[in-house]
């Protein structure tokens, strides 16, 4: 779509039995703006390339489509990252907004990305964060634990770390590339943008429960 609102991000590798749930649960997203996905496919070796072509190919209106090359794999103490495709995406995103999704979680509300970018709107906040589940088997568990949902919303403390999981994150795509531009590409490892954020942007958090975060205890890449 031309001038998207907010663009989502989604980094697969060899995720064949879940990245069609992830992507449909992005399909569905009910909202009043218009929304881009960009794909990342980072060369996988089992079954993932070619359900993202399928998808991308029948849903050309939403769905940008990366195949990128393993050799381009950025590499952290030794061992694949998603960075490259990150940055690659970041390069690419037409959003006023940016999302992170794995292929291996996926968003439980349709109206998850409404309701942030509408708070973010409404607030002007740089930087959106939800509860989500953590799925362990057939088990969701709430988290993070000590925050209840009551349909509220709240500011974080400056400089008060509190962790969440990159798939409630939604960002100010300037205050990202500032990020970066200010502290390296590795600023944008999910520890280190949570850190940034919450000693030096505006945050808020959405007290709902969006987006489940998929136990697997492998990494992606």
């Amino acid at each position: 779509p031309k001038n998207p609102i907010l663009s989502i991000i989604i980094l697969t590798y060899n995720h064949e039995g879940t990245i069609i749930q992830c992507l449909t649960s992005v399909l569905k997203q009910e909202t009043s703006f218009k929304y881009e996905i960009l794909l990342m496919e980072d060369d996988s070796d089992d079954g993932t390339q070619n359900i993202c072509k399928r998808l991308a190919k029948n849903n050309p209106d939403k769905i940008r489509l990366f195949l990128n090359h393993r050799e381009n794999n950025m590499k952290i103490w030794g061992q694949p990252t998603g960075m490259f495709s990150v940055l690659l995406a970041i390069q690419k995103a037409r959003g006023k907004y940016i999302t992170v999704l794995e292929g291996d979680d996926f968003y439980s509300d349709s109206k998850k990305i409404e309701k942030q970018v509408a708070l973010l709107e409404q607030t002007n906040a740089d930087c959106c964060q939800s509860l989500w589940h953590n799925l362990e088997g057939n088990n969701l568990h709430p988290q993070p634990k000590g925050i209840e949902p009551d349909s509220s919303f709240f500011y974080l403390k400056p400089n008060k770390y509190q962790y969440f999981h990159t798939a409630t994150r939604i960002i100010k795509t300037n205050v990202l590339k500032d990020i970066i531009e200010q502290f390296g590409h590795l600023a944008i490892r999910d520890s280190a943008v949570q850190l940034i954020l919450h000693s030096r942007y505006t945050v808020i958090v959405l007290c709902e429960h969006l987006s489940v975060y998929r136990i697997t205890g492998n990494g992606i890449h």
